[in-house]
C-alpha cells in the first residue's frame, strides 16, 4: 500500500500524533499476511484508546476504508459484523 492516504483532505487537520501511529500501522500491515490484518487492526485499537488518542467519527470511517482496502473478503465480513455490534 502506497502512502497516498496521507494526502487526502479528511487528515489535513488530524493531530500529528495520530497521523504518526496511522503510518506507522500502515507500514506494519503491508508486511503483513492478510489473515492477521485483523488482530493486527484490533491490537492498534488497543494501543491507540491506552494513548488517549482517540479518532473522530469521521476519522474512524476513513480509517476502516483504507484498510478494507487490504483485507480479504472473509475479513470484511467479520469487521462488518464486528462494526454492527459497536
Amino acid at each position: 500500500m502506497n502512502e497516498d492516504w496521507l494526502n487526502r483532505k479528511e487528515l489535513a487537520n488530524m493531530d500529528p500524533r495520530k497521523k504518526e501511529r496511522l503510518v506507522a500501522f500502515f507500514q506494519e500491515l503491508q508486511n503483513c499476511p492478510k489473515k492477521q490484518v485483523m488482530p493486527l487492526f484490533l491490537r492498534f485499537q488497543q494501543e491507540m484508546k491506552a494513548q488517549n488518542l482517540l479518532f473522530s467519527r469521521d476519522e474512524a470511517h476513513l480509517l476502516i476504508e483504507i484498510i478494507k482496502e487490504t483485507m480479504s473478503t472473509q475479513e470484511k465480513e467479520t469487521l462488518a459484523k464486528i462494526l454492527q455490534k459497536g
